[in-house]
């Protein structure tokens, strides 16, 4: 099933008409009517929206295809976590490698390296928590 047709379906399940979802998340019937024919992908503050007036989680209505087709703002696909000195290793050699440097690092400067990719890992994910409207997606979804 596509986004669309889990709206409709979820709705439905509900006991919602189209215009009741539409009044309760604040859009148009002529929105709902398009996101359950799949005219349109409703954008992720909508469907958060969808979801919360529909009594489910967000991960019921998004499968992983649909991850890359929704309209909106940062799309994750794991929860934040710490990053291991391998992970943070793998980064700065793929970086490394994408920049086409062909250099050798001493162990301590590999070492002071991983070091600030751990911290910017974390940082990052810390200021995208703190200041932007997102939804994290686990890898499981339908």
């Amino acid at each position: 099933m596509n986004i669309g047709e889990k709206i409709k379906y979820y709705r439905i399940n509900k006991g919602f008409t189209q215009r009741k979802l539409a009044d309760n998340i604040e859009k148009s019937i002529e929105s709902i009517k398009k996101y359950e024919k799949g005219s349109i992908n409703p954008p992720i503050n909508v469907l958060k929206k969808i979801a919360a007036t529909l009594e489910i989680e967000i991960d019921d209505l998004i499968s992983t295809m649909d991850k890359l087709l929704i309209p909106g703002d940062k799309r994750f696909t794991q929860k934040p976590k710490e990053i291991s000195d391998e992970d943070a290793l793998l980064c700065i050699m793929k970086l490394l490698d994408y920049a086409g440097l062909d250099i050798t690092l001493e162990i301590d400067e590999i070492k002071r390296i991983t070091k600030i990719t751990k911290y910017f890992h974390k940082s990052l994910i810390e200021d995208i928590k703190l200041n932007s409207d997102y939804v994290i997606l686990n890898k499981h979804s339908k």
